[in-house]
């Protein structure tokens, strides 16, 4: 990927963003019931992800939203990619990863993501770790977009460049929120 118009605002925001992990600790027990919730109402195979210490843990939501068929990013040649988990998890570049001999779902039978970030702003925009991975596969994705952050990361505004996608709705420890 080439170097963003924003890459030093970008890496700046991160590094103020790095080191809070603790408000991670003071999510109140249910914190995920109002996505669960919504989700009741989805059908079909969504994409969530392992998450890491600074990330919301969605692994708390999935045993309430069972109906679903959840699928993990594995990251392949500086793209991701959705497999079914089988098997044993793998570590992979940044976290576990479900086992390369999973099936790989295409992104056209996924009806919708839930999208780990390190800040997301009100207009929809995400800040993630800085390789490009998510953006490149929301430049096409159709289906929902759900970006997952704690409250205080739900920013007015972060740096954007042309290459930046988009979520449609927000979740954080307070609720869902539609852009």
């Amino acid at each position: 990927m080439t170097p963003s118009r924003n890459a030093a605002a970008k890496a700046d925001l991160r590094r103020r963003l790095k080191g809070r992990d603790q408000d991670r600790l003071h999510l109140s027990p249910g914190w995920e019931n109002p996505l669960a919730q919504w989700l009741g109402g989805q059908v079909g195979s969504w994409g969530a992800y392992c998450s890491l210490p600074d990330e919301l843990p969605v692994e708390t939501l999935l045993p309430k939203a069972p109906h679903l068929t959840w699928v993990f990013p594995r990251v392949i040649s500086d793209e991701i990619h959705f497999f079914k988990q089988s098997g044993e998890w793998v570590q992979g570049r940044f976290t576990s990863e479900p086992s390369p001999d999973g099936p790989l779902v295409r992104p056209e039978d996924l009806a919708g993501l839930l999208i780990p970030a390190l800040a997301i702003d009100r207009r929809g925009f995400r800040l993630g770790r800085g390789g490009g991975f998510y953006d490149r596969f929301l430049n096409s994705f159709r289906g929902v977009k759900i970006g997952l952050v704690p409250s205080w990361r739900f920013l007015p505004e972060v740096p954007v460049d042309p290459h930046d996608c988009r979520v449609d709705a927000v979740f954080t420890e307070q609720g869902l929120s539609w852009l």
